[in-house]
């Protein structure tokens, strides 16, 4: 996240700015606050925002030497040789890799049920399109049915008592659902 303070002197006068990010270590963002510091200077006058915007989506891995492999290290720098490098405009919302990937599933669990709810789907027991949002996707083995007939199955089971054993329907799974999976339905 970038968050700048515009004055009324802007574009003439740079924003004062912060930089937060889960999953790059303090003296990353370091590395880039001062990036975005050389870009303000290159650009005084313009349109000093727009040209963070474009470093930071489009050249800010390259510049960081990113690569495939992430290292969640989110305090790296706090401490030891180069900490007095560290800019105060840095900040880790996160003090441990478990915390950074926490935060990363969360991220990536809201983006697939984005995506899965502006998808149609087709129910695998009415075989009816439904739309994403009337659709649910089993935690366990990822079969999907409109939530219509999930939630009459499972309330049909419950009914007769066969709460431990309410199952996928899908033909050939039988993967038993997960509470997560049920309790919204009933």
């Amino acid at each position: 996240h970038l968050r700048a303070l515009i004055s009324s002197d802007y574009p003439d006068v740079a924003p004062t700015f912060s930089l937060e990010c889960v999953w790059l270590s303090l003296r990353q963002q370091s590395q880039l606050c001062r990036q975005l510091d050389a870009i303000a200077q290159e650009n005084s006058g313009g349109s000093i925002l727009f040209q963070w915007a474009l470093f930071l989506h489009d050249q800010a891995a390259e510049h960081l030497g990113l690569g495939d492999t992430l290292v969640l290290n989110p305090l790296d720098g706090l401490t030891g040789p180069g900490s007095d490098a560290l800019d105060l405009r840095a900040h880790a919302p996160c003090t441990s890799a478990e915390e950074v990937l926490a935060h990363l599933e969360r991220a990536d669990h809201g983006r697939r049920r984005r995506a899965f709810v502006a998808r149609h789907h087709s129910c695998g027991i009415c075989f009816d399109e439904v739309a994403g949002v009337r659709a649910v996707e089993l935690g366990a083995c990822q079969h999907v049915f409109c939530r219509d007939c999930l939630q009459a199955l499972c309330q049909v089971q419950i009914s007769e008592g066969a709460v431990q054993l309410v199952r996928c329907p899908e033909v050939g799974c039988g993967e038993t659902l997960l509470p997560s999976d049920i309790v919204p339905l009933v």
